[in-house]
Formats: C-alpha cells, sequence, structure tokens
C-alpha cells in the first residue's frame, strides 16, 4: 500500500491529533479486538482493517515515529518500518484486575486451556493463559455495589494471598525456566564468588589453600549453578513445545463465524 493510498493514521483509529497515548492505546484495543482474525475467520476487509490499525499504532504509540508522522505524514516514516508492523499483543496484557469479575470464554479458549488449579488461584492461571497464547481479551467495566449488609467475605486475606502467591511462582517457573532456573544459578554463583575472594587472597599471598570445606563448598555451588543454567535451558525446550500444543488446540477449534458487514 502506498503513502499516497494510506489513509490518516489518527483517521483509523477515530481520534484527532491531540489525542493522548491513553486514548490511542484504548482505541487501538478497540479495533483490535473488533477485527482480530479468531472473531472473524475468512473476513478479508476485517483482516485488513487489523493490519491497518495495527501499523497505525505501530506509529502513533511511539512517539519518536509519531512526531514524524505529524510533521511529514506517511512520508516521514516510510523508512521507519510502519509498513512491517504486526499485531502487538501487550495491548491486552493491562488487566485492571486479574482476580475478581466474572469471566466469559469462547469455545476455543476452553478446549485450549488445561485446568491445573482449584479454588481462587485458578483466575491467575486463566489469564497467565490467555496472554501466553496471545489470544484477544477484553475488559467491560460493570456498576460496583457494597457488600449486602451482614455478608461476610468468603476469602481469608493471608491464606488465599498465600496460595496465590505461590500459584504465580510455580506459573513463572513453569512458563519462564531459562530465568527462574537462571535466576538461583546467578544467586549461587555469586555466592560462590564470595566464599572464594579469602581463599583467593590467601592463596596469592601465601601459595596455600589453608581452607578446603570452604574451597569445596564454592565448587560446588558453581556445579549447582550450571545445572541450573542448563535445567532451565532445556525446561524452555520443553515449555515452548506445550506452548506450541496448547496454540495448536485453540486454533482447531473454528472461531465464531460473524456475517460479513
Amino acid at each position: 500500500m502506498s503513502s499516497v493510498t494510506k489513509r490518516d493514521y489518527y483517521e483509523v483509529l477515530g481520534l484527532d491529533r491531540q489525542a493522548t497515548d491513553q486514548q490511542i492505546k484504548s482505541a487501538y484495543r478497540k479495533m483490535a479486538l473488533k477485527y482480530h482474525p479468531d472473531r472473524n475467520p475468512g473476513d478479508h476487509k476485517a483482516e485488513e482493517a487489523f493490519k491497518e490499525a495495527a501499523e497505525a499504532y505501530s506509529v502513533l504509540a511511539d512517539r519518536e515515529k509519531r512526531s514524524l508522522y505529524d510533521r511529514f505524514g506517511h512520508a516521514g516514516v516510510a523508512g521507519a518500518g510502519a509498513g512491517a508492523a504486526g499485531f502487538d499483543p501487550t495491548i491486552f496484557a493491562d488487566f485492571s484486575d486479574i482476580f475478581s469479575g466474572y469471566r466469559v470464554f469462547s469455545r476455543r479458549f476452553v478446549k485450549s486451556f488445561p485446568v491445573l488449579s482449584s479454588g481462587f488461584e485458578i483466575e491467575t492461571e486463566i489469564s497467565v493463559h490467555a496472554l501466553e497464547l496471545r489470544m484477544p481479551v477484553g475488559e467491560v467495566e460493570t456498576v460496583y455495589a457494597a457488600r449486602p449488609e451482614g455478608s461476610e467475605s468468603k476469602l481469608s486475606t493471608f491464606r488465599d494471598g498465600w496460595r496465590i502467591l505461590k500459584t504465580i511462582a510455580t506459573l513463572y517457573r513453569i512458563e519462564r525456566p531459562v530465568l527462574f532456573f537462571g535466576s538461583i544459578g546467578a544467586l549461587l554463583v555469586i555466592a560462590a564468588i564470595i566464599f572464594s575472594i579469602p581463599l583467593v587472597l590467601t592463596y596469592l599471598d601465601t601459595g596455600l589453600v589453608p581452607r578446603f570445606p570452604t574451597a569445596i563448598l564454592a565448587t560446588g555451588l558453581v556445579i549447582i549453578a550450571v545445572l541450573c543454567f542448563f535445567a532451565g535451558l532445556i525446561l524452555d525446550t520443553v515449555t515452548r513445545g506445550r506452548r506450541e500444543m496448547r496454540r495448536l488446540a485453540y486454533l482447531a477449534v473454528p472461531g465464531p463465524v460473524t456475517e460479513p458487514a
């Protein structure tokens, strides 16, 4: 699509040129939800609108690109990769609250979601699953009323809070094994260095290693750290395979069919 035939990016998102960053993000989120290919299978017009909105957002969400666009129009961002912009899944990543509210799922979501948790922490797993597979997610604000007089909350601040923290830590270990085990390995290496510094200084001064237990401990910590790094790499490969299987299960279920406008 040449710059001559392209629509104004502000017009694409239905905004004026004084729009704030939050307004740009909100407008793109609405368009991405409306024209997402999963909601409009086989609709080429929706696909083009989806790509057009993604391209507009990639420029207007970047302050430098937006400044060039405001000054020079499409010609100002022609070489900035605007035409190659893709869908930005992080537009749906800012849940205002992942622990409350009603949840409505598509059939595709349900068929691809293996329920591994129970109780209150399942809501955390639901949100992580949606973001991990880059599914279109939207929030609808509703009226929030006070709890009826005389009723009591079923939740326990400390007990349920601890369960949620454990669930988050478990999901982090499963979904980000390189960072999880890499962090443990890095801490072990730092500990080994701290233990070994006096040994190295003593050896440089006297040529002797008087504390063999400390030297053995430092060596053992480094070995365990290396094992942690490799465990993270191996589990990352397994995690990627599991993610691909869930994504295939999600895509195997037909999306909702909409009539073209």
